[in-house]
């Protein structure tokens, strides 16, 4: 693979430019550069970004006061109807502002990152319309998007083909990896970036991106995992991060290391598949007994189309989740709750726990790490997948009507049974969303009641009719 060690940017005039990034600050510094060369010549800089990243990028720019920034979850939801982008509506609200940015004889520089909040909230399609349409722009202007995309949007080999339709919609296409190096993405596939961030990762560059506090005091380690998830090696900084000597790590399973069993099948069935981890969260349980944060970066290196082993940088993350106390304590709750609850976390909405009602109401096990249409096909197409994403994007509460499924019952017979579903957003401390929690109530008692109410007059008018019908015998 070509690797491109300057920037996302070529010599040629490309007017659609893509990088997916893995670290915000190298991404943000490109941007202001970017958006510079614009006010320079003179033309003009627009940025179309979360609340975040466009502080971030104003505090780097030369000029701010020049440029005109958008909020990128504001202005996406002005072009969405029904969660599609509607063309006349993108026309509606970018036509006006680029018309005003053409009456200078100057270039047109645009940052947009509204594409990554669709696929942040699973939806890709939505995300690869919206970079056609701003191609439709580019045929129209003398200008030049840069759009971006975190790597952590494309989790698994499931969003291998959008990841090429993306590429494939953009002049250029760069990725920057977690070492600091940008491989040129232009017709490759998925499963060949990952594979490259391997082959980087395990050629040394991933020593410049572990970083050490002093002797013992390590806050990043690796180690090796191999198909069947064994520790087939571990580097000092993991052992002395977790409390083991070599041959109490080493040859163990991962399962007998994570507290949240569950995360074991989703990291292998991501690395199995060809996906990689970027910056994903885990708990990890030490010699003594307590319990570590962790954010894992994990990628799979294969030969003849064989997993022969994953690499896994493991940053301690402890600091971050001085809050876990009170999650692990709702968790807990959660848990062993007397009503069905389920909780789905982003970016993609995927179970992070169901409780034991939950997952009998609706006769499922193994939910953990699974979509919602995944786990439970029959809601594939209903009120309830759409409303899923509405809460999370809105944070407005969703209280659905009966909803009747037909599920078997303890005899494996197929019944209808009715269900009410409440939705309700996630927070952090912070304020930022971060996913839906669901409670579900068996209503099948109720509505079969009041069904047969309505019947049960029904049948006594109907005896009563035919009472006065007859003949009265004297």
């Amino acid at each position: 693979m070509k690797i491109d060690t300057h920037s996302v940017f070529p010599d040629s005039d490309v007017s659609h430019i893509v990088r997916f990034y893995a670290d915000d600050a190298p991404l943000l510094a490109e941007v202001a550069g970017f958006i510079d060369r614009a006010l320079a010549a003179p033309g003009t800089g627009i940025v179309i970004a979360t609340a975040s990243h466009c502080a971030g990028i104003r505090d780097l720019l030369a000029a701010p006061s020049g440029v005109v920034f958008l909020d990128a979850k504001d202005t996406l939801a002005q072009l969405l109807v029904d969660g599609w982008p509607d063309e006349p509506r993108f026309r509606a609200v970018l036509g006006p502002l680029l018309s005003n940015a053409s009456a200078s004889a100057g270039p047109i520089h645009i940052f947009v990152e509204m594409a990554a909040l669709l696929c942040a909230q699973g939806r890709y399609q939505a995300a690869l319309r919206l970079e056609q349409l701003l191609n439709c722009l580019c045929a129209d202007y003398r200008l030049t998007f840069f759009c971006a995309y975190p790597w952590r949007v494309f989790p698994d080999a499931a969003q291998a083909q959008v990841f090429e339709d993306i590429c494939g919609e953009h002049g250029h296409a760069c990725g920057s990896t977690v070492h600091g190096v940008n491989l040129d993405l232009k017709g490759r596939s998925l499963e060949q970036a990952r594979r490259e961030q391997m082959e980087i990762a395990l050629g040394g560059e991933a020593s410049g991106y572990r970083q050490e506090q002093g002797p013992g005091n390590a806050v990043e380690g690796m180690h090796h995992v191999g198909p069947d998830g064994t520790i087939l090696w571990a580097d000092r900084a993991e052992l002395q991060m977790l409390g083991y000597r070599w041959e109490e790590y080493v040859g163990r399973h991962i399962a007998n290391f994570h507290v949240d069993v569950e995360m074991v099948d989703l990291i292998l069935d991501t690395l199995l598949s060809g996906g990689v981890l970027v910056d994903q969260p885990a708990r990890l349980r030490c010699k003594d007994g307590t319990i570590r944060h962790v954010q894992m970066c994990s990628s799979s290196c294969f030969e003849d189309g064989r997993l022969r082993y994953s690499a896994c940088i493991t940053r301690d993350d402890t600091k971050r989740n001085e809050s876990a106390g009170v999650l692990t304590q709702r968790d807990r709750l959660l848990l062993n709750s007397p009503i069905a609850v389920a909780l789905f976390m982003a970016p993609d909405l995927r179970f992070r726990l169901a409780n034991r009602h939950f997952c009998d109401l609706f006769g499922r096990r193994e939910l953990v790490g699974k979509r919602l249409v995944e786990a439970l096909p029959q809601l594939r197409y209903s009120e309830v997948e759409a409303a899923l994403e509405h809460v999370f994007e809105t944070g407005q509460p969703w209280c659905g009507r009966e909803l009747g499924l037909v599920l078997p019952n303890a005899d494996g017979m197929p019944e209808e049974r009715f269900f009410k579903i409440d939705l309700e957003a996630l927070y952090q401390a912070s304020g930022k969303r971060h996913g839906v929690m669901a409670v579900v109530v068996d209503v099948t008692g109720s509505v079969r009641t009041r069904r047969l109410g309505i019947l049960q007059p029904s049948k006594a008018q109907a005896t009563a009719g035919q009472a006065r019908d007859q003949p009265r015998q004297e």
